[in-house]
């Protein structure tokens, strides 16, 4: 009798906790557009916390984006049972227009790439600012690179037949050196600056208005942002989208991180 009725409160509790399960995964995916912004931040995310916050910092509401959020950070075998699950968010965009395909193309993943268009992702689409996934591997892992020929050779376009990223030297440079902040990449980084003299090259807004400093908050590099921040890079400018680097760190890392805590207080001592 005690095991019977034990094993009956156990599947009572378990359906409760599906149940709970769901609702929560529903939340993250189906209200990103709602007053409030979901944060899955890269250190509560491993413990299932998801909290909701406004960014105080923005005019308009921005948002994180979980199947994003896990191919950003390369979680493919994530990305595939959260797809499994929700197979119509295959083609869906964040707040920038960006798609999986993008993020997968600017990563340089072959295998999320292919893992992509085999689910039905579409190759050529557009994000806010025009710009398609092959377009956002050659920017960020170059004409030669491995991602930029795999999606060539399943038929992938540029934004226009003749438009290369690569013939413009200024934004070549300027978004190697992004590039190298948003992979955590510090010793080639310096590296760079060094060869060039200059730390310039390192300040400098990409088309989107995007610093090194945003990028390497959105992925959470500290060592990063420290080195940066040392260089006198602003943390203080604004991209196209009204976020600083701190807004950045909040909505990608969540404001239980170092590195947004470190860039709070840079901006508040301002």
């Amino acid at each position: 009798m005690k095991s019977t009725l034990l094993f009956t409160l156990l599947q009572i509790f378990a359906t409760i906790a599906t149940t709970n399960a769901s609702s929560i995964m529903d939340a993250r995916l189906r209200t990103m557009k709602q007053p409030e912004m979901v944060v899955v931040g890269a250190e509560d995310y491993d413990s299932s916390v998801v909290s909701s916050t406004t960014n105080s910092t923005e005019e308009e509401t921005s948002y994180v984006y979980l199947p994003h959020q896990l191919a950003q950070a390369g979680r493919l075998d994530d990305l595939k049972d959260l797809l499994e699950s929700y197979p119509d968010l295959i083609n869906d965009v964040d707040n920038y227009g960006w798609s999986l395909m993008h993020e997968a193309s600017r990563s340089g993943s072959t295998e999320l790439a292919d893992y992509l268009i085999s689910k039905g992702a579409k190759l050529n689409p557009k994000s806010n600012e025009g710009h398609t996934p092959l377009f956002e591997a050659d920017r960020f892992n170059g004409p030669d690179s491995d991602i930029v020929k795999f999606l060539i050779s399943k038929g992938a376009q540029f934004d226009a037949p003749q438009q290369r990223l690569r013939g413009a030297q200024e934004e070549i440079t300027r978004n190697f050196a992004h590039s190298l902040a948003a992979n955590g990449r510090l010793e080639e980084l310096k590296e760079y600056v060094a060869k060039h003299g200059s730390s310039e090259l390192v300040k400098a807004p990409d088309s989107l208005g995007w610093t090194c400093l945003m990028e390497a908050a959105r992925f959470g590099h500290l060592d990063m942002v420290l080195y940066l921040l040392d260089q006198d890079v602003d943390a203080h400018l604004k991209n196209k989208g009204g976020q600083k680097a701190v807004d950045v760190a909040e909505q990608f890392q969540g404001k239980k991180s170092s590195v947004y805590r470190i860039l709070n207080g840079v901006t508040r001592s301002a």
